[in-house]
């Protein structure tokens, strides 16, 4: 399926999603409808005859990403019934993952450019998502929920430090022993694979379709 029909169906992906079809993924729904968004503009910007103007996307991927970075964890939270721990933390890893993958995903399409504004945008996220990650080692049960956000982690850890990048890549060889799957096995040699390259920007990275997450 498209992205355009995804996004075409992202009602119906967020009734199913509502009812907590998959709690590894506990992100919020709105925040999931904004990846099947931000999936979309990716296509539309590289197709070959495209029918919107490039101008057009970048237009609604600002509107989009500036709705991300407004985003309230806190709001999502107190509505969540019945609260439970950790829903604030995993709240704010994804709005932090979804801002950063928005950000350099349609960066490495020619939608959003590489200007120092954008920049300091994602330095803030990408502190603050590892900050969040590193929080949630705390619980064996919010541990296995984070692997989304991991690989975007470990994608904006080859601009960060050794530190970071030796933290995703050591997360992932424990979630594939603990948890028993090869996964996090596969996410940790394409970010092996990206770090000894040449290139910096998400489509190096994820040069080629990766099932890095079921």
């Amino acid at each position: 399926m498209s992205p355009v029909a995804n996004y075409n169906i992202r009602n119906v992906v967020k009734d199913v999603f509502s009812i907590g079809y998959y709690p590894q993924l506990p992100c919020p729904v709105d925040l999931l409808i904004d990846i099947i968004h931000i999936n979309r503009l990716r296509f539309q910007a590289t197709c070959i005859q495209p029918r919107v103007p490039l101008t057009s996307i970048r237009i609604e991927a600002e509107r989009l990403l500036d709705k991300i970075l407004d985003y309230s964890p806190e709001v999502w939270s107190s509505s969540t019934e019945p609260l439970a721990d950790g829903h604030l933390l995993m709240a704010k890893t994804y709005r932090s993952a979804v801002a950063l993958f928005g950000i350099s995903s349609l960066q490495s399409v020619k939608v959003i450019p590489f200007s120092k504004d954008w920049m300091t945008v994602k330095e803030t996220h990408r502190d603050r998502l590892f900050s969040f990650l590193e929080a949630s080692l705390a619980s064996s049960a919010l541990k296995i929920c984070t692997t989304w956000p991991m690989i975007v982690a470990g994608f904006e850890a080859k601009s960060g430090n050794l530190s970071m990048r030796s933290f995703v890549l050591g997360r992932m060889k424990e979630d594939s022993q603990r948890m028993g799957i090869y996964l996090p096995v596969a996410a940790k040699e394409v970010l092996e694979r990206f770090y000894a390259s040449a290139g910096n920007t998400w489509d190096d990275c994820f040069d080629s379709p990766h099932a890095l997450f079921t």
